[in-house]
């Protein structure tokens, strides 16, 4: 709760450093909460995955971002690393580490 995360700015322009460019860009990436979920499982997990889950599918997959303010307008496109990253986070969590013995 109180870890604030930032958007990293190439070259540091300063029209991209402002509070209203982060309110309008700052996004949830649904392979990130699927794999957050995989790997430290609980409540905090499970809002993120019932987030993107509510907000970024598509007719095919999941969207590979959604914004995190109140609208929670998925980008309009998937891709094949996003939807097999969000695979195998679900796999790790129905069968767990597979090397481990």
């Amino acid at each position: 709760e109180t870890r604030e995360w930032g958007i990293d700015v190439v070259g540091g322009v300063e029209k991209y450093r402002t509070q209203e460019f982060l309110e309008q860009n700052m996004a949830l990436s649904t392979k990130a909460a699927f794999l957050w979920a995989a790997y430290q499982p609980g409540p905090y997990a499970d809002a993120l995955v019932d987030f993107v889950r509510a907000h970024a599918r598509l007719p095919i997959g999941f969207a590979s971002n959604v914004s995190a303010g109140e609208d929670a307008v998925a980008a309009p496109f998937t891709d094949l690393n996003t939807n097999a990253v969000i695979l195998e986070a679900i796999a790790h969590m129905l069968v767990g580490d597979a090397s481990t013995p």
